[in-house]
C-alpha cells in the first residue's frame, strides 16, 4: 500500500539494531507480530514475546520463528520497543511487576506502545515513571493506540497519541508498526474516546447492519449463503467507492436513488425509523462509555 511506504522505509533504515517485544500473545498481539514480520519491519531474530499462557506463547514461537521470554520483566529489559498487548484489567499488574524489578532502569531509549483499550497515558506513566528520575523518564516515551479488529486481517484502522517525551522519530516508529496492520492517524489524547467510538467500536456497527441485511435477504427468499455473499461484497464495494471518489456518503447515496425507485423506498423507510438518529446515539453511547472507562482506570 502506498500510504505505508514512507514509514516502512523509515523504520527499516532506523531500527536495524533494535529488538521489538510483545507483552501479550493473544489475538491482537499475535496478529500484530505477524503483520510486522510480513511487512519486513523486523526479522524473527529481533522479535520476542512473553505471555502467561505458555501454550499460546510456544504456538506463536513455532508459527513465526520469533524468540520467547520467560516473563514481562525479562522482555522489557531486552527490547528497545515494547508493545503492551494485554487486557486492560491486567495491565496495571504487568506494569507494576516490571517497575518493581530490582534492576529496573532506563539506560537507553526505549519506546512503550500500548494497545490496551481505554488505558490512558497517565495511567501507564504513573506506574512506569514512578521509580525513575526525569532524565530516565525522557528516555521512555509512551504511545497509546486504539486498533480495531480488522487489524487481524491487516485491514485495521488505528488511532494513536503520544506523551510529552515522544519525539517525531518515536511517533514515526509507532505509526510504522501500527500501519503494518492497516492505517493509522495521530490524535491528541483528548480525542481518543471519540476514536474508540467511531473506529474502535465501528466494526461492530458494520457487522450489525450486515447481519440485518443478510437476515432480510433470507426473509424475502434468498439462500442465506447467497445473501451473505451479496452483502459482504456490497459493503466491500461501497467502502472502496467512498475511498476512491472521496465524495460524501450522502452524495453517493443520492446517485443510487432514482426518484420513485427501490433505493429511495428503502432509504425513506430508514429515515422513518430514525436510523440516522439512532446511529448517532449509538456512537455517543460508545463515546461516553469510553470516557467512563478511561476515567476509572
Amino acid at each position: 500500500m502506498a500510504h505505508k511506504s514512507r514509514y516502512l522505509k523509515w523504520i527499516k533504515k532506523n531500527s536495524m539494531d533494535e529488538k521489538i517485544g510483545f507483552i501479550g500473545a493473544g489475538a491482537m498481539g499475535a496478529s500484530m507480530a505477524e503483520a510486522i514480520l510480513n511487512a519486513g519491519l523486523f526479522t524473527p531474530d529481533r522479535m520476542m514475546a512473553a505471555d502467561i499462557d505458555r501454550e499460546r506463547l510456544f504456538s506463536l514461537e513455532k508459527k513465526l520463528g520469533i524468540q520467547t521470554a520467560p516473563d514481562a520483566r525479562t522482555l522489557f529489559s531486552l527490547c528497545r520497543v515494547v508493545v503492551l498487548a494485554v487486557k486492560p484489567q491486567v495491565l496495571d499488574g504487568v506494569l507494576r511487576d516490571i517497575a518493581s524489578a530490582k534492576d529496573y532502569e532506563i539506560k537507553d531509549e526505549k519506546l512503550a506502545l500500548s494497545i490496551a483499550a481505554g488505558a490512558v497515558l497517565s495511567r501507564i506513566e504513573h506506574i512506569l515513571y514512578a521509580p525513575l528520575d526525569d532524565r530516565a523518564r525522557s528516555r521512555l516515551p509512551i504511545v497509546r493506540a486504539m486498533p480495531n479488529t480488522p487489524a487481524l486481517v491487516s485491514r485495521g484502522m488505528s488511532g494513536m497519541c503520544a506523551n510529552r517525551h515522544a519525539t517525531a522519530a518515536h511517533r514515526e516508529k509507532a505509526r510504522a508498526i501500527l500501519e503494518s496492520m492497516g492505517r493509522c492517524l495521530e490524535f491528541d489524547e483528548k480525542d481518543m474516546d471519540a476514536v474508540t467510538a467511531v473506529s474502535g467500536s465501528g466494526p461492530a456497527y458494520v457487522f450489525y447492519m450486515a447481519d440485518a441485511m443478510i437476515r432480510a435477504g433470507a426473509d424475502i427468499g434468498l439462500d442465506p449463503g447467497a445473501a451473505a455473499g451479496l452483502t459482504i461484497q456490497t459493503f466491500r464495494g461501497a467502502a472502496a467507492l467512498m475511498e476512491k471518489t472521496g465524495e460524501p456518503p450522502r452524495t453517493l447515496m443520492a446517485r443510487v436513488m432514482s426518484p420513485g425507485g427501490t433505493t429511495e423506498a428503502a432509504v425513506k423507510e430508514l429515515d422513518r425509523a430514525g436510523v440516522d438518529e439512532k446511529m448517532g446515539r449509538a456512537v455517543r453511547a460508545a463515546f461516553e462509555r469510553s470516557r467512563e472507562l478511561a476515567g476509572g482506570s
